[in-house]
């Protein structure tokens, strides 16, 4: 074999693991408000506390650099010339008003137990069938199906709690909890050793002599603040009735949403909302990338083959 025909089989066998490398830390997402949602993943429109939000729930843990995002207004829509959008990535009860006075411990108790005749206080976690439920005010409940999901909220497995049969056929069934939405009532938020808790999309804040550990069971969810984590803004101006804006971060915040807020935006005005994820290569997202996918990998292995494999 000539060394032309030699160089070309090494070049063609370094290009393949190269390029699968390449793919690897270059990873790239696109979703948007009106397809199918890729395992519950979609853009939605919401209102917290008169801010008008459109919300990405970030599903991967991937690194992301650069954010593309695509509105298309309606025709007739009624959306100023020059829109000036801010972009932050935070769970969505940072962005919930934080309430004056603190808790105190009978108030506590009486919030836990609003409307609920069980022993569980609202805000825990229990076993229902195929998925965890998460107690909520007057007697209901919310199921959650997707374990992704679970654990990208902070939610921990030691904190889900067996039921006898039947105990939520007592109950009334709310809508599934999916991605993009908040941590629900009774939420406990630690935020440097203070405790907080979510009640009608709002934060109160506790007692300090008082630990939520006494209250329930369900271990409250660790933040690193609770204000907002803003990274990036947009300043652009409408052309054909669409605004298509880049932003940049620097940041790679795990179990959290994409927010991004303009005044002047309206779920009445948006035909569809599209994003783009991806990255620039650099020494961190291969570092982080390259775990990541190797943990998918694992996960899928697992799903597949578990009771087959001895060693998964």
């Amino acid at each position: 074999m000539s060394k032309f025909k030699i160089f070309i089989v090494i070049l063609i066998g370094v290009s393949i693991p190269l390029y699968v490398l390449w793919k690897i830390v270059l990873v790239e997402f696109n979703y948007s408000s009106i397809s199918a949602a890729q395992s519950g993943v979609k853009l939605t429109f919401q209102e917290i506390d008169t801010q008008k939000l459109l919300v990405f729930p970030e599903e991967e843990n991937y690194f992301f650099d650069k954010i593309k995002l695509e509105i298309k207004f309606k025709e007739n829509s009624k959306i100023p010339a020059k829109l000036d959008i801010k972009a932050y990535q935070n769970f969505l009860v940072n962005f919930y008003p934080l309430v004056k006075g603190e808790l105190e411990e009978d108030k506590l108790r009486s919030l836990l137990f609003q409307g609920n005749s069980t022993n569980l206080p609202i805000g825990s976690l229990f076993f229902n069938g195929d998925a965890i439920s998460i107690m909520l005010p007057n007697n209901s409940y919310r199921s959650i199906f997707s374990a992704e999901l679970f654990e990208k909220m902070g939610y921990r497995w030691d904190d889900v709690i067996s039921k006898e049969v039947g105990f939520a056929g007592r109950l009334e069934k709310k809508e599934n909890f999916l991605y993009g939405n908040a941590h629900p009532d009774g939420t406990f938020l630690e935020v440097d050793n203070n405790f907080f808790l979510i009640w009608d999309k709002k934060i109160f804040p506790i007692e300090s002599s008082l630990n939520p550990n006494d209250f329930s069971k369900t271990t409250p969810i660790k933040i690193d603040s609770l204000e907002t984590n803003y990274f990036d803004n947009c300043q652009i101006k409408l052309q054909e009735n669409k605004a298509v804006c880049f932003f940049s971060k620097k940041d790679n915040l795990i179990k959290s949403n994409y927010v991004f807020i303009s005044n002047n935006l309206s779920s009445q005005d948006i035909e569809e909302a599209k994003i783009s994820l991806s990255t620039n290569p650099s020494i961190w997202s291969l570092q982080n990338n390259f775990l990541v996918s190797i943990d998918n990998i694992k996960l899928k292995l697992i799903k597949k083959y578990r009771g087959y494999i001895p060693f998964i």
